[in-house]
């Protein structure tokens, strides 16, 4: 079994404005169908941040403390685009596939927009 734990320490936010997510994978190569989404949390940044700042886990995990309820996980389905707006944080959730490569978790990841942050706008 191929498990997957992220942590906070992985929580992405990227420089621009919109993410477009697509999972590859077959839904029959996932063990728990339940599992393998992407969890959204639900406060985005303001804006004064610096670049940095976000990058940082301390000040993730400080900026995101009592947000649990505003956290939408999206579950993991082939062929499924996940669409949201980059000054939100988000991770990919707990997933257990099945072995072998052609078994693991592929998704595509792409990125629109110029982002703000405190340094400035990013190109």
């Amino acid at each position: 079994m191929c498990l997957a734990n992220i942590l906070i320490a992985s929580l992405p936010l990227n420089q621009l404005q919109v993410n477009f997510n697509l999972w590859l994978t077959p839904d029959d190569a996932i063990i728990d169908p339940t599992t393998g989404g992407m969890v959204i949390f639900g406060k985005p940044t303001t804006g004064s941040e610096t670049f940095s700042e976000v990058q940082s886990e301390a000040f993730g995990k400080e900026f995101l403390r009592g947000t649990e309820k505003m956290n939408v996980t999206v579950p993991y389905k082939q062929n499924r685009a996940v669409i949201f707006p980059s000054t939100l944080w988000h991770m990919s959730d707990s997933a257990a596939f099945k072995p072998g490569h052609e078994n693991r978790r592929i998704n595509l990841t792409l990125l629109f927009g110029k982002g703000n942050f405190a340094g400035g706008v990013i190109s």
